[in-house]
């Protein structure tokens, strides 16, 4: 009996740790230029560019086209780390695009910062004052600060199945680095910090962002972006119409 226990815990063990948390984490990104009938060539494009970093999720290992109103997303779920970059590599010769400008960012997320002759201790201070984020860890390799930030999360929706989203509301759960968040009321995806002000963040202290990736590691969750039509406060917008005047 003890001999089939060791046998079973050894076996646990030796299983991803993904596995064992319950799966994948799923990224969501939104892409601008797909269209209803370039949909599925655009997702079997990504599929074949992505391969190495695709989970095999119920006999399938494909990035899907959901939607979310008007706009399309990617989603996958993740079997390796993943970078912005490695996206938008995929997409390069097409049509296709991530809205840096509109990407606001949910969960958790790792920040790759070129940190130059910052103070990493005021980096970290400014990323945690941002609205809500918090900063769960830090470590430096080489000339470069990664730091892992988190955000609220999508509410539960099986649009990765369905094909639609229905993200309305971005809330604070036990995945939080900092459980004093949970208090906080739920946001809107407007409200979530989006990638300028992460980029804007890291400037005012003299470094520079160079990658935004995610990671398997935050297993059975939602992780990436949701797009943001940006619009300018309405005295900035007047400005501009009497400039142009």
């Amino acid at each position: 009996m003890l001999r089939k226990l060791s046998l079973v815990m050894v076996s646990l063990l030796l299983l991803p740790a993904t596995l064992l948390a319950g799966g994948p984490p799923r990224l969501y990104l939104p892409i601008d230029g797909v269209t209803a009938k370039s949909a599925q060539a655009s997702a079997e494009k990504l599929t074949g560019a992505l391969a190495d970093k695709l989970w095999k999720y119920d006999d399938e290992r494909e990035v899907k086209i959901v939607t979310h109103g008007d706009q399309r997303y990617i989603a996958f779920p993740m079997a390796k780390d993943v970078a912005l970059s490695d996206v938008e590599a995929a997409l390069k010769g097409s049509r296709l695009s991530v809205p840096r400008d509109r990407l606001h960012l949910f969960g958790h997320v790792i920040l790759e910062i070129e940190i130059g002759k910052a103070s990493a201790k005021e980096l970290l201070a400014s990323l945690e004052d941002l609205k809500f984020v918090s900063v769960g860890q830090s470590q430096t390799k080489k000339d470069r600060l990664l730091v892992t930030v988190d955000m609220p999360y999508p509410e539960y929706s099986d649009g990765f199945r369905r094909g639609i989203l229905e993200w309305e509301t971005f809330r604070r759960n036990d995945f939080s680095s900092d459980q004093a968040t949970r208090s906080e009321p739920p946001a809107k995806a407007a409200d979530l910090p989006n990638y300028g002000t992460f980029r804007d963040a890291v400037a005012k202290q003299g470094a520079s962002l160079k990658e935004v990736r995610w990671s398997p590691e935050f297993a059975c969750r939602e992780l990436g972006g949701v797009a943001v039509e940006e619009t300018r406060p309405v005295a900035a917008a007047a400005a501009g119409a009497r400039s142009a005047d």
